[in-house]
């Protein structure tokens, strides 16, 4: 038996995809852009009434550990820059 996955959740999912290569190659710029394009997947994707909230609640996970990680690199980037 196969899931039909709704395209907003599969944009989310890409969305996100797209943030953490951004984040992992240090693109600061692109992250900016990335996280707005994010923000709206992730709105387009919860007020889809086709949604699946399994699939949807674990792409949520995913977004909440990328942004942790986001933080992280953030203070470590600022940590960096104050000290040169």
């Amino acid at each position: 038996m196969s899931v039909i996955v709704p395209q907003s959740q599969l944009s989310l999912s890409r969305s996100r995809r797209t943030l953490q290569k951004a984040l992992d190659n240090k693109d600061w710029q692109s992250v900016g852009s990335l996280d707005a394009l994010l923000g709206d997947a992730l709105a387009c994707a919860a007020d889809d009434p086709s949604r699946d909230p399994a699939v949807l609640l674990s792409e949520l996970g995913q977004i909440i550990k990328l942004y942790r990680q986001l933080v992280l690199s953030c203070q470590a980037e600022v940590e960096q820059l104050a000290s040169n």
